[in-house]
């Protein structure tokens, strides 16, 4: 369940995966979404799918630092992808975490 994996890892977003292939991304945002539109008891049992938002954008991984910078101003996260399936992830904490 995406929700247990979430909280376990302390992420706040997950890219969706449909056979290795990302199809959507689903977010804390997107949850508390759900539950303020159809009630905490029902969104408890729904599916990803029927909670996800459009996937993150993907580069591949010879993309410049300054492009991710870009993409990260306006996304979650970017995708890492090498031969159409997600080789890696990178989020703002990880850029931040470069100039630390």
């Amino acid at each position: 369940r995406a929700v247990e994996i979430m909280g376990r890892n302390s992420i706040s977003q997950l890219p969706v995966l449909d056979n290795e292939v990302p199809v959507g991304c689903i977010s804390e945002s997107a949850i508390m979404n759900a539950m303020e539109e159809r009630g905490f008891h029902q969104t408890h049992q729904k599916l990803v799918r029927d909670c996800m938002e459009p996937g993150f954008p993907a580069l591949p991984p010879t993309a410049p630092i300054d492009t991710i910078v870009h993409l990260l101003h306006h996304n979650h996260a970017v995708l890492v992808l090498e031969r159409g399936k997600v080789c890696g992830v990178i989020t703002k904490h990880d850029l931040i975490s470069l100039i630390a």
